[in-house]
């Protein structure tokens, strides 16, 4: 079991899936890049008035 540690200061949500959203950003916290194969989790921003595309995916997904 490891530990992964993100400093706030560090986290800076960027414009994400943009052929499929507009006025969307998201920062990753925990995913593949720091050995998670199974879990994500990250930052996100919705615009008002932005938008995703209705999408599917393989596994669950979650967000507050």
């Amino acid at each position: 079991m490891g530990h992964h540690v993100a400093r706030a200061g560090d986290i800076s949500p960027a414009p994400a899936y943009e052929g499929n959203s507009a006025g969307f950003k998201r920062a990753a916290i925990i995913d593949r890049s720091v050995g998670s194969t199974h879990t994500a989790l990250g930052i996100c921003e919705l615009a008002a008035g932005g938008h995703i595309d209705l999408h599917a995916h393989s596994f669950e997904e979650q967000f507050y």
